[in-house]
C-alpha cells in the first residue's frame, strides 16, 4: 500500500508464497527476454546489423538492470521475516528499512524502462525501414518509446507527474505493442521480402567493408 509502511510491510508478511512466485515469474520473464532480444537481432540484422546490435544490447541492459532490481524486493522480503533481523532491529524499524528497498525497486524498475524505450524506439524504426512488416506499426512503437521515456524521466525529475505519464505508458503500449505482437503472431513477416533483405544484406556488409578499406 503507497504511502502506508505498516500496512505494505504486514501484507508482504501475509503473502509471502505470493511474494516470492512474483519473484520467481519475474526471473523466468527475464530469462524469456534474453532469447527475446536474439530472435529480433536476427529478425532485423538484413535491415540495419548496427541498430539491430544497439537495439539487442538495449533490451539486455533492461533485464540486467531489471534482475539486480528483484535484489530490492527479495532484501525487503528478508528484513521483514528473518528471524537475525527481529532480534537486531525493532518492529518499526524494520518496516522503514524495507520500505526503502520497495522505493529502490521502484525507481530502478523506471532506470530500466529507459534502455526499454531505446530498444522499442531502435526497434521501432528497423520495422519502418524493414519491409517486412506495416511501417504503421514501427511510428506506433516510436510512440511508445517516448511514452516509456516521458514515464521513467517524470519519476525521476517530476515526481508528481508521474501517475499521470504513468497511463500515457498503459495506452500507448495498448496502441502499439500490442498490434505489433498481435500481427507477428497471426501474420507474421513478409517471408518473401525477409529473405529479399537477408540475401542482399552480405552483399552491402562486403560493399561498405571494401570502401571502408579504400578510404
Amino acid at each position: 500500500m503507497p504511502g502506508n509502511v505498516a500496512a505494505t510491510a504486514e501484507n508482504i508478511v501475509a503473502s509471502q508464497s505470493l511474494f516470492r512466485a512474483g519473484f520467481a515469474t519475474d526471473l523466468v520473464v527475464f530469462v524469456i527476454e534474453v532469447a527475446l532480444a536474439a530472435v529480433l537481432y536476427a529478425l532485423f540484422r538484413p535491415v540495419s546489423r548496427t541498430l539491430a546490435l544497439i537495439m539487442a544490447f538495449a533490451r539486455l541492459a533492461m533485464v540486467t538492470i531489471l534482475g539486480l532490481n528483484l535484489l530490492n524486493m527479495f532484501t525487503a522480503l528478508q528484513l521483514l521475516t528473518s528471524p537475525e533481523y527481529a532480534t537486531a532491529f525493532e518492529k518499526g524499524q524494520l518496516q522503514a528499512l524495507a520500505f526503502v528497498f520497495l522505493n529502490a525497486q521502484h525507481f530502478g524498475y523506471a532506470l530500466g524502462m529507459v534502455f526499454f524505450g531505446l530498444h522499442l524506439g531502435v526497434l521501432g524504426y528497423l520495422v519502418y525501414r524493414s519491409g517486412f512488416l506495416p511501417r504503421i506499426l514501427g511510428i506506433l512503437m516510436v510512440v511508445s518509446a517516448l511514452g516509456y521515456l516521458a514515464d521513467s524521466f517524470a519519476k525521476f525529475l517530476v515526481p508528481e507527474s508521474a501517475d499521470t505519464l504513468a497511463m500515457v505508458v498503459v495506452v500507448t503500449a495498448l496502441i502499439s505493442e500490442l498490434p505489433l505482437t498481435l500481427w507477428r503472431l497471426i501474420r507474421g513477416v513478409n517471408v518473401e521480402r525477409w529473405r529479399q533483405r537477408a540475401l542482399a544484406w552480405p552483399t552491402a556488409d562486403t560493399a561498405a567493408g571494401a570502401l571502408s578499406s579504400v578510404r
